[in-house]
């Protein structure tokens, strides 16, 4: 039995079939740990099997084990911690569980009572460190009392002597901390970007069928410390808050400290293309598109210097009215002047949260989109489409309050958009998301999923999705995930894709032609399986050109 005390970390599962990414909040906590001191281990659920693991488990070589969990694959990252907490009793030894991440921050009543000791809050870095010290320090995890071992302890959440839920907030993130992990610290972690990378080349069906190229060589990169705006559906915004337990300003990188980190990508793992992956890059106040601006400013000097290869791509997260300049109380137009120079210094896919475009379903509590209009949405895309860039059009499916009519206007608009150069996103479903505005309240009827536990066999509901009000649509979105799933198994067996990740401009046509069918559109069926087949017939045409 190993006597030196050992943390493991494990990753979450990717939460979407067609792309995967190395889970950057892990590398960066095991490199704030292992750099302190600190013995500790990474598990990497997209590049190794557990198995080996749960041996060393077995054999009795962790103290604490970590999870970055997800809210999707909920059920997926309970049976693995069930299957690690048998192999500590095979052990012989004790090992404290935690979790982190947003949806442990946000959900952590929950996952407090399914097998996890601890839920630590917001960037957890310092309060990871100090806490596995104290478990270092008393000689392991033995009979340890949580109220004792995290008395004065800032970032966690626990169940006390009594069964209650004890939730200690984070202190407050000032501006230094946040560049210290965001901009110092990162530059010190070692990343497998050329696993993940060697990985896509060999598993991706097809990369070209985007609207916008697909660079292999990606790195993502976080600027700012959280999400300001205030959707219905969406959680990103409360992370940080509820964590804290107060509301505070965004804090973001400087345009030099974004220069900084991408060249330092560029050195280092020879990145060729960035996913600036902020909720809202351009932040949406003057200072961020200041800072926008600059940014592009100095990518375009230094491709004409040659310090950045010209072909390097960006793309980004936004809001539409980012590019929206108000000229009076009714009168708006687009920022041509910062989309030519995000177009210059090679900026293309821009994703934007469109969600619909019903003006009615834009200011419903579910989408809550504050300020936007359908108009507002088109005009921005036209621009977009006019200068170059190359809009992603963000859309949910199952809104609440939607009718059949709105769904066939939403797909229909959106699809004349794609021929005509954008990308598209799906969401199948309205998700109930822990933490977001709507989450909890009583205005939606919550679908939910079960997970049933290993040992007990008693059943756990975990939040799904909210159904729709409508009939026709409830009917719609009860079928949709058999439909959709049987749509896309017919494009990956017609062009030989079994066992390949799927690009997402399949996956989300695919999702809108199961719609059309479900709701009877036979014309918009039509037309969508038209533009499939062409997309994919010119991409396959040039490919073998």
């Amino acid at each position: 039995m190993a006597s030196q005390f050992k943390l493991l970390l494990i990753s979450n599962k990717a939460n979407a079939g067609y792309n995967i990414a190395p889970p950057l909040g892990l590398y960066q906590l095991q490199a704030y740990v292992t750099q302190r001191g600190l013995a500790s281990e990474l598990l990497d659920r997209e590049l190794e099997d557990p198995d080996v693991y749960l041996e060393r488990a077995a054999a009795g070589d962790y103290d604490v084990i970590g999870y970055s969990v997800s809210h999707d694959k909920m059920g997926v990252d309970l049976d693995l911690l069930w299957q690690f907490k048998a192999a500590v009793r095979r052990a012989g030894k004790d090992a404290l569980f935690i979790a982190g991440g947003q949806e442990a921050a946000l959900n952590d009543k929950q996952w407090l009572g399914l097998g996890i000791d601890v839920c630590f809050l917001g960037f957890a870095e310092k309060t990871l460190l100090d806490f596995c010290r104290r478990v270092e320090q008393r000689g392991g995890a033995a009979g340890v009392d949580l109220t004792e071992l995290c008395a004065g302890l800032n970032g966690v959440s626990f169940k006390d002597g009594t069964g209650e839920v004890a939730r200690q907030p984070s202190l407050p993130l000032c501006s230094s901390e946040f560049r210290e992990l965001f901009f110092d610290n990162i530059r010190t972690v070692d990343i497998p970007y050329h696993r993940y990378w060697d990985k896509l080349r060999v598993e991706s069906a097809d990369t070209t069928l985007g609207a916008s190229d697909f660079i292999i060589e990606n790195v993502r990169l976080y600027t700012t410390s959280h999400c300001p705006r205030r959707c219905g559906f969406c959680n990103s915004q409360s992370f940080l808050p509820r964590s804290q337990g107060t509301e505070l300003a965004i804090t973001m990188l400087s345009a030099a400290e974004v220069r900084d980190l991408m060249m330092h990508m560029v050195h280092k793992y020879g990145a060729r293309g960035f996913l600036f992956s902020d909720d809202d890059f351009p932040v949406g106040n003057r200072l961020g598109i200041e800072r926008l601006e600059a940014l592009c400013r100095m990518i375009i000097e230094m491709k004409g210097t040659g310090e950045l290869a010209r072909e390097t791509r960006f793309a980004c997260q936004a809001r539409v009215l980012d590019f929206v300049l108000r000229a009076g109380e009714d009168e708006r137009r687009p920022n041509i002047e910062l989309l030519k120079v995000m177009f210059e210094a090679g900026f293309g896919s821009v994703g934007m949260g469109v969600e619909t475009f019903s003006d009615r379903l834009l200011k419903m509590p579910s989408v809550n989109k504050l300020g936007v209009t359908s108009s507002d949405c088109k005009m921005v895309i036209e621009a977009m489409l006019e200068i170059g860039l190359i809009p992603q059009i963000n859309m949910i499916i199952g809104i609440p309050e939607s009718t059949p009519d709105e769904l066939a206007h939403t797909i229909t608009t959106a699809v004349g958009y794609l021929v005509r150069g954008c990308d598209i996103a799906v969401t199948k479903h309205l998700l109930a998301l822990p933490g977001a505005p709507i989450y909890g309240t009583d205005t939606y009827e919550l679908r939910t999923r079960s997970w049933v536990h290993p040992e007990t066999g008693a059943e756990e509901l975990i939040a799904d999705h909210y159904l729709p009000q409508h009939d026709l649509i409830r009917s719609v979105s009860e079928r949709f995930d058999d439909k959709s799933a049987a749509e896309l198994a017919a494009v990956i067996a017609e062009h030989g894709w079994a066992g390949k990740i799927i690009h997402k401009r399949v996956v989300g046509m695919c999702s809108l032609i199961a719609i059309a069918n479900l709701l009877g559109q036979d014309e918009l069926e039509a037309r969508l399986r038209t533009v499939l087949a062409d997309i994919i017939g010119k991409r396959a045409t040039r490919r073998n050109a």
